[in-house]
């Protein structure tokens, strides 16, 4: 974990810049979400008053957000009534339950956008400071509650990415990766832990999802002869075996994505259709893709094309642009050319785009405390 730095609070309202700026929860903010845990006790001789406004996002997310997340009935109904469950138990859970469910709230309902980003932030950024410890005592108890808690950072991060024009840091580019990662990974430490436990069919769905792509493999998509021009180009110009091996893995992963998408129809697709990539890649091509390697760079503005297809879901909305943005800021020219194909599939254009990347808002640097 890295080392702590102190910023002074500038005080400011409704949340001071430095305290935004570093992903802390500023002091002076109001309204900050406090939870009490299961155990404690209520004051004797009257009833603590209700945050109302909590108590919405709760609602939203058992009756609308969690509908959001998937199209099989029996997981949209674990999200709606055993993810909540586990926030009442650990209420690391039940802040990612609340910062997720104030995004699609400020995503609905533009006239109060700036009231519930801000109590998402405050939400987020809580879970993290109480939900950041509890990875330092993983054990079978609580598997499932660090893995929604893990899984619920990941949707908001991504949901942010597409929601405000995020993505400031180069860091920014990989580590949604890292985090969808970690989720997979906290399920293989304790595979049977999670999978039998409540929120266990919400993995296995997914698991079965992306077990399809290889059923479905096929190059006779859009875009595959750009994908095997690469692929050819790297056996060509890459000699280190390791760094070659994990780019055309990679791609041959990614082939089997663009497989099941063209395959089957935008209504019958699922996130997992799409978001499997991430999980399959191997750690070697994530070391590369944090290097910013170009070659890296050009293979995920591929899999920025797939993303787009899953615009429908409010969370997806927009990330494949930002993705885009990021990576063609960080591509030199000669690497340019290789993603005129994603670009012309996205009917994205660079010239459209006027931000600088300091004005991109990092929505990532929370991913450093995850990782530790």
């Amino acid at each position: 974990m890295k080392g702590l730095v102190r910023f002074d609070c500038d005080e400011a309202k409704p949340e001071c810049e430095n305290c935004v700026k570093h992903s802390l929860i500023c002091e002076y903010s109001p309204g900050q979400p406090t939870f009490h845990t299961h155990a404690t006790s209520p004051a004797v001789g009257g009833v603590a008053d209700l945050n109302l406004f909590d108590l919405e996002l709760l609602h939203h997310f058992c009756t609308s957000t969690a509908l959001s997340l998937h199209d099989n009935s029996t997981v949209r109904t674990l999200w709606s009534t055993n993810v909540p469950k586990l926030g009442f138990e650990y209420d690391y859970v039940m802040h990612g339950i609340l910062a997720f469910s104030a995004l699609h709230l400020a995503h609905l309902c533009l006239e109060k956008r700036a009231d519930y980003t801000a109590r998402a932030r405050l939400h987020h950024h809580a879970g993290l400071q109480k939900g950041t410890p509890a990875l330092a005592t993983f054990s079978d108890e609580n598997a499932s509650p660090i893995y929604m808690f893990s899984a619920l950072t990941t949707l908001y991060s991504i949901a942010h990415i597409g929601d405000a024009s995020i993505l400031s840091s180069e860091e920014g580019v990989a580590e949604w990766i890292v985090l969808c990662r970690q989720s997979y990974g906290i399920v293989r430490i304790a595979e049977d832990v999670v999978k039998n436990g409540p929120v266990g069919q919400i993995f296995k769905v997914g698991a079965r999802r992306i077990e399809l792509q290889d059923q479905f493999t096929t190059d006779n998509f859009p875009g595959a002869q750009f994908l095997q021009e690469f692929s050819t180009f790297i056996g060509e110009t890459i000699e280190n075996v390791r760094i070659k091996d994990a780019y055309t893995s990679a791609i041959s992963q990614l082939i089997k994505s663009f497989g099941v998408v063209s395959v089957l129809p935008p209504s019958a697709l699922e996130s997992s259709d799409v978001f499997g990539w991430p999980f399959r890649v191997s750690d070697d091509f994530l070391e590369l893709l944090q290097e910013l390697r170009q070659e890296a760079l050009v293979i995920l503005a591929f899999f920025a094309v797939l993303t787009r297809r899953l615009d429908s879901k409010w969370w997806l909305q927009g990330f494949g642009d930002h993705l885009m943005t990021m990576i063609y800021r960080l591509l030199d020219e000669d690497h340019k050319s290789w993603i005129s194909w994603p670009n012309k599939e996205m009917n994205w254009k660079p010239e459209e785009v006027n931000m600088t990347i300091s004005q991109l808002v990092s929505g990532f640097q929370c991913c450093q405390s995850v990782k530790g």
